[in-house]
């Protein structure tokens, strides 16, 4: 059956996938953020992450935060931030 070796190979992709996501966010995690656009960006990724039909509050907190954020990065100049080693 041809399907099921396209089944397989999808199953396989997805695993590699996962795999890789996993290893990303394990990096993110330990990353500081030296910008209002880097902090953003972290919360998209938790946005995504999170399931709105499991977890509707949690969701709608942390879309809501970015989008303060994003509105909040709008109306002021960037700040110069201090720069760490481990920070990006």
């Amino acid at each position: 059956m041809p399907w099921a070796k396209e089944l397989s190979d999808i199953d396989g992709c997805l695993d590699v996938l996962f795999e890789q996501r996993e290893a990303l966010l394990q990096s993110i995690s330990v990353t500081g953020s030296i910008s209002l656009d880097s902090v953003v960006a972290k919360l998209a990724v938790v946005e995504r992450l999170i399931w709105r039909e499991e977890h509707p509050e949690v969701h709608a907190l942390v879309t809501g935060a970015r989008r303060d954020l994003v509105a909040l990065s709008r109306s002021h100049p960037p700040a110069v931030a201090a720069r760490e080693p481990h920070a990006l």
